[in-house]
C-alpha cells in the first residue's frame, strides 16, 4: 500500500524513497484513464495498461493491477481502494481493526512508520509496513486512511521491495489524482457516540436513533450457486457484496451493515499452506491473533465445538475494547468444506448486542452450504480457477480451466488464463499451445500477443519473443511494459537495449 501527495508529502515521500531499493526501470503506460464510481464515491486516474477490478456492491474494493513483467510471479503490483462504512467509529479505531485483519492474513506483519497526515483536506493516517507470505515473499506496502461521508476510505499500494521504487512514481500520480466525491449511498457519520434504540413498546432516551430490529417472521432467501451458500434474512435488512482476491486470500462476503451492528457471511478460499489445516488448528491461530498479535483491544472470551450447516465447526466469542469507544461483542461460527472456510460472524455495540442476537441467530441457523459450483457454469468455474491462481495454487486452477474448456473449448479468456497458469508452473512450452489457440480466435489481442512473447522469452527464444512484442507494440506503441521486455530481449541477443 502506498502513500503520496505532492505538497504535504515531500518529507514522507522522501522517507519512502530513501527506504526503497535503488529504482529500476518503470514498466507502465503514461496514458491515463479515469475510473469513476458514484456508488463508492471515488474517482481516480490509472494507466491504460493496468487492469481495474471493482468489487460488487458498496462494501468492498476496487483494485488496479499493473501488467506482469517477464517474471510473471513477481512482476505485478497493485493499488487498492477500499470503502467501508465507518459505523460512527473514529479513524484510529477503524485503522486498528484493519491492522488486526492484516495481521490475521499476513505473517511477519510489521509497521515501519505510522503518522497522521492531511489527505485532500481531510485528517488521515499513513502506515508504511512490511509483511511476508509463503507465496509472494516480502511485500512492502503503504496505506492512507481517512473518513468522509460516513465511510472509511483506504487507498493502498503494495509491491515486492525490488520493484517498489520502479512503480512508485505512477502510484504517486494515481493517489494524487484520487478524489472522494459524495457517494450515491451515504452512511451517517455522527461523531456523537451516544446511541439509543426505538423498538415497538420500548423507547429509550430523549433522542431516538432508528435501528432496525426486524420481525423474524418476515424473511427472504438469499442463494448464491457460485459460492454454494443459502440463508434467510429479514426483509428490512439490506445486504452488500464484496470480493477481495490477492496473493494470500480470496474472500467473498455478503454483509449486512446496520447502524450499530453488522452480520457478515464469508466464503474464503484457503491458501495452499492452510489447505490441510484442521478446524482446531485454525481456531488456535485465530485465538493467538485476537489475544496477542492483534493488540490489547481484543480478547477471545470463549471457543468451542459447534456446527454450521450440519458440518463440524467452531464457535468463538470475542470482545473489543477500543479507547473512547463503545465495547463491541462478536460471535463467529465457522467450518471448512472442500478447501473453503465458511463463516458467519455477528458483531455489535455491547449495549444492544443481545437485542439483535436473536435475529442474527435465525440467520445462522438458516445458513446452508450447498457446495454448488454448477458443473456447467463456466463463469463459476473460471472464477474458482482465478481464485486458486491468485492463491498460488496454479495446479488446482488448471483443473477448473479444463472443466470450463470442456464446455466451451474456444473460450478466449479461459485459454489465456490456462496459458498463464502453465507459465507460472514453468511449463512455458505448454503455455504456448494455449496462447496459439487464443490468438487463432483473437489475433490482435495485445495481452495474448504479449503473453506469448513472455513465454518465448522465458524459453530463451528471444528472436521469436521480439516478433510478438513487435506485434503487440504495433497495436499499443506506448506500452512501456512491452517496450521494456523487448529492450531486455534485444540486450540478451547482443543487439542493444
Amino acid at each position: 500500500m502506498i502513500l503520496i501527495f505532492s505538497a504535504l508529502a515531500s518529507s514522507n515521500l522522501s522517507c519512502l524513497r530513501t527506504m526503497a531499493q535503488s529504482p529500476t526501470t518503470t514498466t507502465t503506460s503514461t496514458n491515463l484513464l479515469t475510473y469513476n464510481n458514484s456508488t463508492y464515491g471515488i474517482k481516480i486516474q490509472y494507466p491504460e495498461n493496468w487492469q481495474e477490478k471493482p468489487a460488487n456492491g458498496f462494501l468492498g474494493e476496487v483494485v488496479f493491477f499493473s501488467p506482469q513483467g517477464v517474471n510473471q510471479t513477481q512482476g505485478q503490483v497493485e493499488l487498492d481502494i477500499s470503502v467501508i462504512p465507518s459505523r460512527n467509529m473514529s479513524l484510529d479505531v477503524l485503522v486498528q481493526k484493519e491492522l488486526e485483519t492484516a495481521k490475521s492474513l499476513l505473517s511477519n506483519f510489521k509497521i515501519i512508520e505510522s503518522s497522521p497526515i492531511t489527505f485532500h483536506g481531510n485528517p488521515a493516517l499513513m502506515i508504511l509496513s512490511n509483511s511476508t507470505n509463503p507465496i509472494s515473499g516480502v511485500v512492502k506496502s503503504i496505506n492512507i486512511s481517512t473518513i468522509k461521508y460516513g465511510n472509511l476510505y483506504i487507498i493502498s499500494y503494495g509491491a515486492k521491495p525490488e520493484i517498489y521504487s520502479a512503480y512508485l512514481p505512477i502510484a504517486e500520480k494515481m493517489i494524487n489524482s484520487f478524489e472522494i466525491i459524495k457517494p450515491s449511498v451515504e452512511h451517517n457519520n455522527n461523531n456523537n457516540l451516544q446511541k439509543t434504540i426505538t423498538t415497538p413498546g420500548n423507547v429509550v432516551g430523549n433522542n431516538t436513533v432508528a435501528a432496525i430490529i426486524p420481525s423474524t417472521s418476515n424473511l427472504l432467501t438469499y442463494e448464491n450457486s457460485t459460492l454454494g451458500i443459502r440463508f434467510e434474512y429479514p426483509t428490512d435488512w439490506k445486504y452488500y457484496l464484496s470480493f477481495v482476491s490477492n496473493s494470500t486470500a480470496s474472500v467473498d462476503e455478503v454483509r449486512f451493515d446496520l447502524s450499530i451492528a453488522s452480520l457478515t457471511i464469508s466464503v474464503r478460499d484457503l491458501p495452499f499452506f492452510f489447505q490441510n489445516a484442521s478446524i482446531q488448528q485454525l481456531t488456535k491461530v485465530m485465538t493467538d491473533i485476537f489475544n496477542g498479535t492483534a493488540g490489547p483491544y481484543s480478547k477471545v472470551l470463549s471457543s468451542g465445538n459447534a456446527t454450521l450447516s450440519g458440518y463440524p465447526g467452531q464457535k468463538m466469542e470475542i470482545s473489543y475494547n477500543y479507547p473512547s469507544q463503545p465495547k463491541i461483542n462478536e460471535i463467529s461460527i465457522f467450518t471448512i468444506k472442500n478447501g473453503r472456510l465458511y463463516s458467519v460472524a455477528f458483531d455489535g455495540d455491547a449495549a444492544y448486542y443481545n437485542t439483535f442476537l436473536p435475529t442474527a441467530q435465525k440467520i445462522i441457523d438458516s445458513f446452508r452450504i450447498t457446495l454448488a459450483i454448477q458443473p456447467n457454469d463456466v463463469k463459476a468455474l473460471v472464477n474458482k480457477g482465478l481464485s486458486l491462481d491468485n492463491l498460488g495454487n496454479h495446479t488446482g486452477a488448471l483443473q477448473y480451466y479444463d472443466k470450463a474448456l470442456a464446455i466451451q473449448p474456444n473460450n478466449f479468456d479461459v485459454l489465456v488464463n490456462k496459458g498463464l497458469s502453465l507459465d507460472n508452473l514453468g511449463n512455458h512450452t505448454g503455455a504456448l499451445q494455449y496462447y496459439d489457440k487464443a490468438l487463432a480466435i483473437q489475433p490482435n489481442d495485445v495481452k495474448a500477443l504479449y503473453d506469448k512473447g513472455l513465454a518465448l522469452d522465458n524459453l530463451g527464444n528471444y528472436t521469436e519473443a521480439i516478433k510478438y512484442y513487435d506485434k503487440a507494440l504495433a497495436i499499443q506503441p506506448n506500452n512501456f511494459d512491452i517496450q521494456n521486455n523487448k529492450a531486455n530481449a534485444l540486450a540478451k541477443l547482443g543487439k542493444g537495449g
